[in-house]
Order: structure tokens, then sequence, then C-alpha cells
């Protein structure tokens, strides 16, 4: 299903065990709502710091979901949003196959929450308190992260308002 662009879901992370944005000492950046036509998909809050070396800096980025979606429908939609930002599945299968097995089904209202530390890659939870997994390739972490940053990405509107450059 298209609207699961799972966007930017792509950050954040590093420790074993759940960590809540505040904890990472950043700052809200930016808020949206992440819509599919006329449905909202997600609520998203992206943390980090407000600097030019964006990813030398710890971020968490935390989707509230507003609908049920299985974890095969995200990661279908994350991997064509990635396939569009040009990259190449064939060098990453590794880590996209480690991403398949952390990305879970959600309910209307769980939260999932990528938390990234440039030295130790992107640590994901589900609802504040089930610790999913951890991509420890910092290389992918990065490129996991920088393919929503994109022109190319599928909504530049909610992309533009999670960095702070519009309200």
């Amino acid at each position: 299903m298209k609207c699961l662009l799972l966007f930017l879901l792509m950050i954040l992370g590093g420790l074993n065990l759940p960590v809540k944005a505040s904890e990472l000492q950043t700052q809200l950046r930016g808020t949206g709502t992440y819509r599919w036509f006329f449905l909202d998909v997600y609520d998203a809050q992206l943390w980090g710091p407000i600097v030019n070396n964006f990813y030398d800096h710890p971020l968490s980025l935390e989707l509230k979901y507003k609908r049920n979606f299985k974890g095969d429908e995200i990661m279908k939609q994350t991997i064509q949003e990635l396939v569009s930002a040009g990259v190449d599945l064939k060098i990453n299968q590794g880590q996209i196959d480690e991403l398949k097995k952390i990305i879970p089904d959600v309910q209307k209202g769980d939260s999932l929450r990528a938390n990234y530390w440039p030295q130790k890659g992107l640590q994901f939870t589900l609802n504040s308190t089930k610790d999913l997994g951890l991509l420890k390739d910092k290389e992918f972490s990065k490129l996991f992260l920088e393919y929503k940053q994109e022109k190319k990405t599928s909504d530049p509107v909610l992309r533009d308002k999670l960095l702070g450059k519009k309200q």
C-alpha cells in the first residue's frame, strides 16, 4: 500500500534499550502529517540539532500511525522510496534484509521510533517500550536517513516541515 511511506523511519539509534527523543539531548526540529490522497497515515516528529552537519549528531524520528499496516507493506513502500532515491538494492541487500526483520506490523495509535547515533547506527522501538532491533551498518543508516532528504522524496512538504523549513 503506497500510503506506507515510512518516511524517515530511517533514523536514529544505537542503544540496546528504548530511548526517548528527549533523552538524546536534541531539540524538536519539526512536525508534520503524512497524507496519502485524503487519508492521514501518520504524524511525524523529528528531533535533532539545528546544524549543517546534521548526521554527525544524534537524531530521533517518531511516527505515530493513524491506521493499521503490515510490516511487509511498510517495507515494500520503503524499498520503492530507496530505489527512487537511487539506492543500489544489490549492494545494500543485507541491510535491507535486516530492516525487514525489524519493521513490525503497526496498529492505529502505535508509535514507531528510529533513534540514530552516528557511531552506532539505527535503533528502532515500538511504543517507546519494545526494542525492535539495531541496524549497525553506519553507512546504510546514514543512507537510510538521507533518502528522505533528497529532492526525489515522495512528500517534500513533510520533509521540509520535519527539517524545520516550513510551518
